[in-house]
C-alpha cells in the first residue's frame, strides 16, 4: 500500500529521506526549519510503501512571486509503481490551493526516465543550469581594482545586510525565465555562511561589489551570489572578488567549490572557466500550468 502524507513535524524523517534521495542537494533539519518559519506555505511530503519510505517531495512558494516550486523525489529501486505521481499529485494539490497557477520544478539532466515522467505530466523545460565545479589548489590573490577595498563579511558584518540592494540588481539582471526575488530574511539566513571567505568591494563607502561563500548541511562548499553594480561591471571588479574567495578557500583547506549558472549567463560562465571551474552535470528547468491536466 502507497501512503503520502505530510511531514511538517517529521522533519527529521523528511530530511534523512531526502539527503537519501537526492545527495548532490543535501539539507538539514535545522535550514528546512528555519525556512519553514519564515515562510509556513512550505509543505513537505513522505511516501511510505508498506510502513518503507520510499519517497518525499517539497511544495511551496519559489524565488519567482507568481510561480511555485515542486520537487518530488523517489528511491530508484521502487519506480514504476505510481507513487511519483501520487506525491507529485500531492505537491501539485498544494500549490494550487496556495493560488499559483504555474509550478517550476528542477530535473537531473542525465535521469532520462525522470525527464519523461516530467514530460507526461505537463511539464515543458524552460532553462538549463549547470554545475561548474572548481578543485581548489594554489589561488593566489592579485589584491583590489585601482580605488576599490576589497574586506570579508567577517569583518564588516554590516555589510552583509547593506549588500542586499546590490543583491537585488543582480538578481534582477539574472538570465533566467521569470523574475527572481530573495527576500531580505532569506538572504540573511543563507548568503555568507562563510562571512571570512564572502568579499565585498567598497568604492569609499558604495558598496560595487560582492561574492558569497557558503558552507551546505552536508560540509560542502557552494559559491553564493556574484553580482557587481552595473556602472562598475566589466572593469575586472568580480574576478578580484573570486580570487579573493578562491584564496581564502586555499588558505582554510577548502578543497572544492561547487557553483551553479543559468542559460545565458555566459559572462559569469567564462570567468567561472577563466578560474579553472569545470562544467560537472546539468539541471533542467520544467515549467507547467497548474490548470493543465495531471
Amino acid at each position: 500500500m502507497i501512503a503520502v502524507r505530510p511531514a511538517t513535524h517529521e522533519l527529521d524523517a523528511y530530511v534523512a529521506a531526502w539527503n537519501a534521495l537526492a545527495p548532490d542537494e543535501p539539507t538539514s533539519t535545522e535550514q528546512q526549519r528555519a525556512r519553514l518559519e519564515r515562510d509556513p506555505r512550505r509543505l513537505h511530503v513522505l511516501a511510505e510503501v508498506d510502513g518503507s519510505v520510499a519517497g518525499c517531495g517539497f511544495a511551496g512558494p519559489s524565488d519567482s512571486p507568481e510561480r511555485a516550486f515542486i520537487m518530488p523525489r523517489v528511491r530508484v529501486g521502487t519506480r514504476g509503481r505510481g507513487i511519483g505521481t501520487l506525491v507529485l499529485r500531492r505537491l501539485l494539490s498544494h500549490a494550487t490551493l496556495l493560488g499559483f497557477e504555474t509550478v517550476s520544478s528542477h530535473v537531473d539532466g542525465s535521469d532520462a526516465r525522470s525527464l519523461v515522467f516530467a514530460r507526461r505530466h505537463g511539464f515543458g523545460e524552460v532553462d538549463r543550469q549547470v554545475e561548474q565545479v572548481k578543485i581548489v589548489a594554489d589561488e593566489p590573490f592579485a589584491g583590489a581594482p585601482v580605488g576599490l577595498d576589497v574586506v570579508t563579511i567577517e569583518e564588516r558584518p554590516d555589510l552583509l545586510r547593506e549588500a542586499y540592494d546590490l543583491a537585488l540588481e543582480g538578481y534582477a539582471d539574472m538570465a533566467t525565465v521569470t523574475p527572481v526575488t530573495i527576500s531580505l530574511e532569506d538572504w540573511l539566513a543563507d548568503e555568507a555562511s562563510l562571512p571570512g571567505g564572502s568579499f565585498v568591494a567598497l568604492s569609499g563607502s558604495e558598496i560595487v561589489g560582492y561574492t558569497g561563500l557558503c558552507r551546505r548541511s552536508d560540509g560542502t562548499v557552494e559559491d553564493g551570489l556574484t553580482v557587481v553594480r552595473r556602472p562598475w561591471r566589466r572593469r575586472g571588479v568580480a574576478a578580484a572578488l573570486k580570487r579573493a574567495k578562491l584564496a581564502w578557500a586555499a588558505q582554510h583547506g577548502i578543497a572544492e567549490i561547487v557553483t551553479w549558472t543559468q542559460n545565458g549567463n555566459d559572462a559569469m560562465r567564462a570567468l567561472n572557466v577563466r578560474l579553472g571551474y569545470v562544467d560537472r552535470s546539468v539541471c533542467v528547468v520544467v515549467h507547467r500550468q497548474l490548470t493543465a491536466q495531471g
